[in-house]
């Protein structure tokens, strides 16, 4: 029966994709299942599964607030640590950005460096690969954190959390993906979650779509690695939301637990560019695919409930050129999705009720709907 609902919910969704692999992986309990699903494909496109790799980009970011808890709970590092203590590079920054208010999202920090487009440009398809940590460096030396609106707010930064990706390597004297591996992925066995992939693996990466379904490049982000660099697989996935779900059960329970707490529910008044968008949506009524309430953020998970079934959603999104993801779970009731897609959002998908979040909400509201 599930198998069935999760196919009412995903099938609208990718009949309308030229070459999408889509990936849904489901906890429920003990069960664990995949399904895979294609779009109208060109006809050497294969069906994707549980081992094919994905771009899940700011999912990415889980991973890094899971190494920091890992490294708070070791005793090596407090989550209140300014980080000009950490790197004297940084000492002349505002001591209000620390450790954890990069990874909620809470520093004040922009969502992105001024200077990085001028790095794009070199590449507008691979945007994040030309940017140095020296560029990154020369933005940090000229913030002064003054006149910031969302200090103490969630407002999400790329920046943020590519920066503590950095700091956490220093300390620990190596590589973002040589930490990430070391103390996460070989603990937890997930041997597809790499940022370099080997030959057999990039034989099974996914071919990153555009809205089109025409092939882009994949990305690359040496310099905001913690942020988006990730690939990896439903499979791998979905043994690390085991971890989340079932922490007693890993090398870090601790780590896991205090990751959970939810640590700020304020989010600044919508402005911009998010303001004129929620405008132009009004003029394209649509029922949502799924009704939800934020509620705030806990170290590095987003939490969102679902007043349906009077349950909160631990998740976490992803997306680069060709890949859209989405990561979510119910602690109390032990159910989780993984969702991974090789395609982008168009503008008008955008605009409307169905997308890789709601569809991985949807899923999850089904299942509670059911238990």
């Amino acid at each position: 029966m599930l198998k069935l609902d999760i196919e009412t919910i995903v099938e609208p969704f990718v009949s309308k994709k030229r070459n999408i692999n889509l990936v849904v992986g489901v906890i429920n309990g003990d069960l664990h299942s995949i399904l895979s699903f294609t779009g109208f494909s060109e006809p050497s496109s294969s069906t994707p599964d549980g081992d094919t790799l994905f771009e899940i980009g700011s999912i990415t970011k889980v991973f890094t607030s899971t190494l920091l808890s890992i490294l708070v709970e070791d005793g090596q590092l407090e989550l209140k640590d300014f980080i000009g203590n950490l790197i004297t590079k940084y000492e002349h920054l505002p001591r209000n950005i620390t450790l954890e208010s990069l990874a909620t999202h809470t520093s004040g920090l922009p969502r992105l460096p001024s200077n990085l487009m001028k790095s794009a440009q070199k590449d507008p398809e691979n945007p994040y690969a030309a940017y140095t940590i020296e560029n990154l460096d020369e933005y940090l030396r000229s913030y002064d954190g003054k006149n910031v609106k969302t200090l103490g707010t969630i407002s999400y930064s790329n920046l943020g959390v590519g920066l503590l990706g950095h700091i956490l390597a220093h300390h620990l004297e190596m590589s973002y993906e040589e930490a990430i591996v070391s103390r996460i992925c070989n603990p937890l066995t997930l041997s597809n979650t790499r940022i370099t992939l080997t030959d057999e693996q990039q034989a099974r990466l996914a071919i990153g779509r555009s809205s089109k379904g025409q092939p882009v490049k994949n990305w690359d982000l040496p310099t905001f690695a913690a942020a988006g660099a990730l690939r990896s697989t439903a499979n791998d996935l979905l043994k690390f939301l085991a971890a989340n779900l079932k922490p007693n059960q890993t090398p870090f329970e601790q780590a896991i637990n205090n990751m959970h707490k939810i640590r700020c529910e304020q989010f600044p008044p919508v402005e911009g560019i998010p303001k004129l968008l929620s405008g132009v949506m009004k003029l394209f009524p649509n029922e949502p695919l799924v009704l939800t309430q934020h509620r705030g953020i806990a170290l590095g998970w987003f939490i969102t409930h679902l007043p349906s079934v009077q349950k909160d959603v631990y998740w976490h999104n992803g997306g680069t050129g060709g890949y859209r993801s989405f990561y979510g779970f119910v602690k109390d009731t032990c159910t989780g999705v993984v969702i991974l897609s090789n395609h982008a959002n168009g503008i008008f998908e955008m605009l409307n009720k169905y997308s890789v979040d709601t569809i991985g909400l949807k899923i999850l509201e089904k299942i509670n709907s059911n238990n």
